[in-house]
């Protein structure tokens, strides 16, 4: 017996109901409720993306640079590719605010302004010019600047602190 493709190993995690009803990720999910599937090999390249995600680019849909993989149905953990559409994250945002799951106020308190932040948006730009020219890890920014791996990564990739230039 062979090894199991890629989409095998996917979709063997899903709870695929009727086609029009959510299709529940039954493996492991984030704090935020959403599926979490491990790609990658042993190693550096090994990490979790959104299970969601994968699913619509197994049905066929293509992820552009910067956007989300929202969710008709309000539901983190479905993973039925006809529930999902890609927008912005101005789009996804304002989707949120529409049907009133948001936190009233939630983004008038941001970065250095919100009393939980450890960094300065002078720091942020710091991290993002420093990675970027290489010769420096995530993990040696993150023991710098008293933040986490992960951290580092969301901001260099601009999913945190996005309105720093």
């Amino acid at each position: 017996m062979g090894r199991k493709s890629f989409e095998e190993r996917f979709w063997e995690k899903v709870d695929r109901r009727g086609s029009d009803e959510c299709w529940e990720w039954k493996a492991h999910r984030n704090s935020g409720g959403y599926g979490a599937f491990r790609v990658g090999h042993r190693g550096l390249d090994r990490r979790y993306v959104k299970a969601h995600r994968v699913a619509f680019e197994l049905a066929g849909g293509v992820i552009g640079p910067g956007l989300c993989v929202c969710h008709t149905c309000d539901n983190p953990a479905c993973v039925n590719p006809s529930h999902l559409f890609v927008a912005s994250r101005r789009e996804n945002t304002a989707d949120m605010i529409r049907k009133g799951r948001h936190l009233e106020g939630w983004c008038r308190v941001r970065g250095e302004q919100n009393g939980n932040s450890k960094l300065t948006e002078t720091q942020v730009r710091e991290i993002r010019a420093r990675y970027a020219m290489g010769n420096v890890t995530q993990a040696s920014l993150a023991e710098e600047y008293g933040v986490t791996h992960g951290m580092v990564g969301y901001i260099v990739s601009r999913e945190y602190w996005a309105w720093v230039e």
